[in-house]
């Protein structure tokens, strides 16, 4: 296998793992992995920030919602999509090849569970931000800084996080198939010659 087709090879079945992943989260992965979240927040927010959480249903799904003076205010966030990071991150380890199985296991539960954390904390910062009296220009922050957001954690977290877990400088995980391919056995002299040639010697020493 050649470096070319083991990179292709790599694209195609991170394709296809991203793709199997996606399903699983619309069918119910993000509501479970977004309530993973939300629990450990309704704890830490009144020990951290002073504001409780309290767990419910937006428009768009599961959600969070802060209380604030009397009043109920659900975090600026489409949970099923601000939380989707963990998706790329699973499928490039799916992808990769060269790794034993306990050194997959262990770096994709690293990967997952730093990313659990990094979502766990955006929510953390919500109350205090969303209790200003700025409120307002909080939320038009948010606004502009969302698309940020999503490319840093769709896209720069889990590569990170892959580069650094699985050290594809060192393991040449793409191209580890086309190495791993058996080299071509060296050609190997004519067996015709080679007998003739033992012949002669012998005849030579009866002599």
């Amino acid at each position: 296998m050649t470096p070319s087709t083991a990179r292709l090879l790599f694209f195609a079945k991170f394709v296809v793992a991203a793709a199997v992943l996606f399903v699983l989260w619309k069918a119910g992965g993000s509501w479970a992995y977004a309530y993973g979240v939300l629990v450990p927040v309704t704890v830490l927010s009144p020990l951290v920030s002073g504001y409780p959480v309290m767990i419910g249903t937006s428009e768009h799904g599961i959600n969070a919602f802060f209380e604030v003076a009397n009043a109920r205010v659900p975090a600026p966030f489409i949970l099923h999509e601000a939380l989707a990071g963990v998706i790329p991150f699973v499928a490039l380890m799916c992808a990769s090849p060269g790794l034993s199985m306990r050194r997959w296991l262990k770096a994709t539960a690293t990967g997952v569970g730093v990313i659990y954390a990094a979502h766990v904390i955006v929510m953390l910062v919500f109350a205090p931000l969303l209790a200003t009296e700025h409120v307002r220009w909080v939320n038009r922050i948010i606004d502009v800084t969302y698309g940020f957001y999503a490319v840093a954690g769709f896209v720069g977290l889990p590569f990170g996080l892959w580069i650094v877990l699985t050290r594809p400088w060192e393991t040449s995980l793409i191209s580890n198939a086309a190495a791993m391919t058996p080299a071509a056995a060296p050609l190997t002299s004519n067996p015709n010659a080679a007998s003739r040639r033992q012949t002669a010697g012998s005849g030579k020493r009866r002599k």
